[in-house]
């Protein structure tokens, strides 16, 4: 099917969604040159429609606010499997892999994104993710996963890209988020493995099993992190002004400025966190890279942001400020260490920052609270991190 109008709503089945759609695939290819929201299956699932169990293969291209199955659902869910296979494209503005914009809550609900995402929005307000562009809606008990590449539009100034969720401003609980390790996150401004861009009233909150033995919904990112010109880059999240707690990350982060392994900057909240690069054969010898403000976990830790519970065992390069946990510190920083062997602990404070229980494995860093200088004995750390591993 080719369109090529200006025109809004378009989608492999319906433009608009009022009614019922169960067990609904789309396999062929959906081209509307220059419209806005554009669907794999529906261009717009409206409020108490129901989307259930649906599918698409096909490579769906737009304008702006596309999403390979919907490009904005305003619909609760409860239950069900939604999963896109299919390329999507904007030519100028945010893209996603399931929906571009997400209104209403979704609990129980299994989100699965394997095709490529590209996506060229240069406005704050909108965004690009494997999964879904915009969240606006409070998420629980489900699972949203993504593993394929997807692009932000590094190139065109693009802003606002995750691997899961490009902007979020809901709350996600007792949830996963994942970004598998194929999937490789690129883009500009505010980019991040699991989220570009968490807002003052986004939270991401890790969940543990009844027993309180485990984790069981995990927060984490495995794939790969770049955007070479980009400010505000991080492994799960690039600039975070909510709360993250539990969450980790595995691949190697590049940006310019405010490079972090978990944010590149913070100023909400974050705990219970840890970085750790591994490279394809397992072992852990990848690196944060930027060139001003690079932290292992945090690159810059804002006035109102606090930093608890975390630890990074990762190589951190740059030509400018950089700290083995945090670039410059402007915030707090609470029971967080590194395992790094050269450097600083924080590369920079301000003079209304804290510190309190930081520890550093380098000689004569004074920027932690406490120095142990031999590998091999690790500094008390607090129960909830111990839970966390």
């Amino acid at each position: 099917m080719a369109l090529s109008y200006p025109r809004k709503y378009f989608g492999g089945v319906t433009g608009t969604n009022s009614g019922t759609i169960t067990n609904a695939h789309n396999t062929g290819d959906v081209s509307a040159s220059e419209a806005e929201y554009v669907g794999g299956i529906t261009g717009v699932n409206e409020k108490d429609a129901v989307l259930e169990n649906a599918g698409n293969s096909g490579n769906v291209f737009g304008g702006s606010h596309v999403g390979g199955v919907a490009a904005v659902n305003k619909s609760s869910h409860d239950g069900g499997t939604i999963i896109n296979s299919g390329t999507v494209t904007a030519e100028t503005g945010g893209a996603a892999g399931i929906f571009y914009e997400n209104e209403a809550a979704l609990n129980n609900v299994e989100l699965v994104n394997t095709g490529e995402v590209y996506g060229s929005s240069n406005s704050d307000g909108h965004g690009t993710g494997g999964v879904i562009g915009v969240n606006n809606g409070n998420i629980t008990n489900s699972k949203l996963t993504n593993s394929g590449n997807v692009n932000g539009g590094n190139n065109t100034g693009g802003v606002n890209t995750g691997g899961v969720i490009g902007v979020n401003s809901g709350k996600i609980s007792g949830s996963t988020l994942a970004n598998t390790f194929e999937a490789q996150v690129s883009g500009g401004n505010n980019t991040g493995g699991l989220i570009g861009y968490n807002t003052s009233t986004g939270s991401v909150i890790g969940g543990r099993n009844e027993a309180d033995t485990m984790y069981v919904h995990k927060i984490y990112n495995n794939g790969g992190v770049s955007a070479q010109q980009g400010t505000n880059v991080g492994g799960l999240i690039g600039n975070n002004e909510g709360k993250l707690t539990a969450g980790y990350n595995t691949g190697n982060v590049r940006g310019q400025q405010n490079v972090g392994g978990i944010a590149g900057t913070n100023n909400g909240s974050i705990s219970e966190v840890f970085n750790t690069v591994m490279t394809g054969d397992a072992e852990a010898t990848g690196s944060i890279s930027g060139v001003d403000n690079v932290g292992g976990l945090v690159g810059h830790n804002e006035e109102n942001g606090t930093l608890t519970d975390a630890y990074n065992t990762t190589a951190v390069n740059g030509s400018g400020i950089k700290g083995n946990a945090v670039g410059t510190n402007e915030g707090a920083v609470k029971n967080v260490y590194a395992w790094n062997t050269n450097g600083k602990l924080i590369g920079s404070a301000s003079s209304s920052s804290t510190k309190e229980n930081t520890y550093s494995f380098v000689s004569g860093d004074g920027s932690a609270n406490f120095v142990i200088p031999a590998l091999g004995r690790q500094p008390p750390i607090s129960r909830k991190e111990r839970r966390h591993e």
